[in-house]
């Protein structure tokens, strides 16, 4: 790990660099494996570019999705054991808000170097959930080139025109079930709408508490590990 050492702390030193370019780094994965240094080193870039907002760098460590989406599982299940949600709050978007891609916005092209096409258990969730596209690269990562970049753009452009009228109607199919299943569960008595308004107003209430305490203490742990070393 000397070189993910050597590159977090040249981007560490460059934070004025960062700030000026308002760019904002986050390590995802399962920090608790790697080199205490690194985790320290992590903890402080991600610290000092938090606010940070018109980019945002994912470097992936010490990742893979069947951690990933069992961590999002076992927080959930924390969460009802707590009292923080009801088991009724558990849902497919709750879900996706426990991933170690929480904070990071959908995804929406994925580049998989060396010639492999498959996944190799990278993001799969991420990539079912947003209508991802792939590109797979015949080179390897360190032969990645600018034109390599550019094709993948390019690639992205022409599958997205093509695809974007399937997803559009997926969409569309999902908002109508929804709508539907909404008109059938309506009912005509005050009191009973008024106490299914009074439950979404409090399961949101729920939801919103529980993520707000997942960054605390995410923020909490950071300021923790980046002062232990």
């Amino acid at each position: 790990m000397n070189l993910a050492e050597e590159k977090l702390q040249e981007l560490l030193d460059n934070k004025d660099e960062l700030k000026e370019d308002d760019i904002c780094i986050r390590v995802i994965g399962n920090l608790a494996l790697l080199p205490a240094k690194v985790q320290n080193l992590a903890a402080q870039l991600m610290l000092v570019t938090r606010n940070h907002s018109k980019s945002i760098l994912n470097i992936c460590m010490a990742y893979n999705s069947r951690n990933d989406i069992t961590n999002a599982m076992e927080i959930v299940r924390l969460g009802v054991k707590e009292g923080k949600i009801i088991p009724s709050d558990i849902t497919q978007k709750l879900l996706s808000k426990c991933l170690y891609t929480r904070l990071s916005k959908p995804l929406d092209l994925l580049i998989r170097t060396s010639g492999e096409i498959r996944l190799s258990d990278f993001l799969t969730w991420q990539v079912l959930e947003n209508d991802t596209i792939y590109k797979f690269i015949n080179n390897y990562w360190p032969e990645f080139s600018w034109w390599d970049f550019l094709s993948s753009i390019l690639h992205y452009q022409i599958s997205y025109l093509q695809l974007s009228p399937l997803i559009h109607s997926k969409r569309m199919m999902y908002n109508k079930l929804n709508n539907i299943h909404n008109d059938d569960s309506m009912n005509n008595n005050f009191i009973l709408n008024r106490i299914h308004s009074n439950e979404n107003e409090a399961h949101q209430q729920r939801i919103n508490s529980f993520l707000d305490y997942l960054d605390q203490t995410f923020w909490q742990n950071m300021t923790i590990l980046a002062t232990s070393f």
